[in-house]
């Protein structure tokens, strides 16, 4: 509770190693180099705890707007019908079968992304309005 930009940085370092790993997958594996993994690791988690010590509040604002908009769009999906989990969406279009994806589930990736950015535009108001207020109180004093 004291150090809320430490924790944050903490969770975005080990984002930073997924994504780094993820990088390393996507672009370097086919050199063969097995040291390029931990370097892809390590320079991953370091841009992310800079990025997240440096732009706390954004940082924040976009992931809990993304990660809830996915909760929310995934729950309804799981009820609802009609939406393919990520793996398999990649494998349909890796075989040539995007055609054959159901029109319902880019529905679903439309709500996503409409939910994400009504997020970020929502919780960016309530901070400057929180911002606005602390900075009147400070000038109360």
């Amino acid at each position: 509770m004291k150090y809320p930009k430490v924790g944050a940085s903490m969770a975005a370092g080990w984002g930073g190693v997924v994504g780094g790993t993820f990088a390393n997958q996507a672009l370097l594996s086919r050199f063969g180099w097995s040291w390029t993994i931990y370097a892809c690791m390590v320079i991953g988690a370091a841009l992310a705890v800079y990025l997240a010590f440096k732009f706390y509040d954004p940082v924040i604002i976009t992931s809990t707007s993304v990660l809830g908009a996915y909760a929310l769009v995934r729950g309804v999906g799981m009820y609802a019908g009609h939406y393919y989990g990520e793996f398999e969406v990649v494998a349909m279009i890796k075989a040539g079968l995007a055609a054959e994806i159901d029109p319902f589930y880019w529905g679903y990736v439309a709500g996503f992304l409409i939910f994400s950015i009504a997020g970020i535009l929502v919780q960016r108001k309530r901070l400057k309005k929180k911002l606005a207020r602390e900075k009147v109180r400070r000038l109360m004093r």
